[in-house]
């Protein structure tokens, strides 16, 4: 099957690696945040970089970009889907990635031509979604979406933090720098330990917190994702952890301006750099982070640039120099 997947803009090469070792074969990357893969749903539903996961009805260029021609584009793609068995009601949601065009005009003519070609009625209100994305070197791609709720909506959050990091996020951190043990000294709800158990499951993985509401919060979450996490009440600055690890990762936070900020990233580094051989720094900070990391004696070695809750920010693989 064809499948097309969607991931946060930027996490494209991560999110490839961990489909290829889950078995899909990657064919491209068409935009940035959409992937082309082929192989099974069910595998690709398991990945935890994807938020999305559709079937590929169809693909068309458009050489022109007006109503007329998209018009006739769409008809041909949905004539080539009408065998497919979609639902009586469909859902049209359209991205746009040239000029001239609107999302709303899109989604209005996918409609009209999926009524008259399938007979079927386009709701806003139906559950089954057809995603329709027209790329900036004109391709027209028109897909059924499978998953039925954005997969970065875990099954296991159900203590909440006010800036918890997107889980397709923290997934990506055990992809970029697996290891045996693990520890996040500010984590918040859990959602980078519990991600890294997810997904190596022999991993030794700690992490703390000052707050006690937070630490109650962690247990809650790792209970319910079926995964064991060491989550103890501790304060980054004087941190009791005694033995080393191999992997620090965390998401400092960001509160307070970038005074503050980078106060607890030298301390998160410090850290990094006295109880562990590679550390992975969560910051829309990259430089203040660059700076932490040198007078740590930490050497980048790897930059992700992608973003969180509509903000560039940075995932920093960090090692001991």
């Amino acid at each position: 099957m064809k499948l097309l997947l969607t991931t946060v803009r930027g996490l494209e090469e991560v999110a490839s690696l961990e489909a290829r070792r889950g078995g899909l074969r990657l064919v491209s990357v068409v935009e940035p945040s959409l992937l082309i893969a082929e192989g099974d749903a069910e595998t690709a539903l398991r990945l935890r970089t994807i938020d999305s996961v559709s079937e590929v009805l169809c693909s068309a260029r458009a050489e022109l970009h007006t109503p007329k021609s998209l018009r006739s584009v769409l008809r041909e793609c949905f004539r080539e889907a009408r065998e497919k068995g979609l639902a009586s009601e469909l859902r049209m949601k359209a991205w746009v990635r040239v000029r001239g065009v609107s999302r709303r005009m899109l989604e209005l003519i996918a409609a009209r031509e999926a009524e008259r070609v399938l007979k079927v009625e386009a709701s806003p209100r139906a559950r089954s979604i057809v995603r329709i994305y027209l790329c900036a070197d004109g391709v027209l791609l028109v897909a059924r979406q499978i998953n039925a709720e954005p997969l970065h909506l875990r099954h296991y959050y159900i203590f909440k933090h006010p800036h918890a990091l997107n889980p397709l996020l923290a997934a990506a951190i055990p992809i970029l720098a697996p290891a045996e043990s693990m520890y996040d000294p500010c984590c918040g709800s859990g959602t980078i330990p519990i991600e890294y158990s997810l997904a190596i499951r022999d991993a030794e993985v700690l992490c703390s917190d000052v707050s006690t509401e937070y630490i109650r919060g962690v247990r809650v979450n790792a209970s319910k994702a079926g995964v064991c996490v060491d989550a103890f009440i501790a304060n980054l600055f004087r941190c009791p952890l005694r033995g080393d690890i191999e992997l620090l990762a965390a998401d400092p936070p960001r509160g307070g301006g970038i005074a503050n900020a980078y106060r607890y990233l030298r301390a998160v580094l410090r850290l990094a750099a006295a109880r562990a051989s590679k550390a992975v720094i969560v910051t829309p900070y990259k430089q203040a982070a660059l700076l932490a990391a040198e007078r740590a004696k930490l050497k980048l070695v790897r930059d992700v640039a992608t973003f969180q809750g509509g903000r560039r920010v940075h995932l920093l693989l960090l090692e001991v120099s």
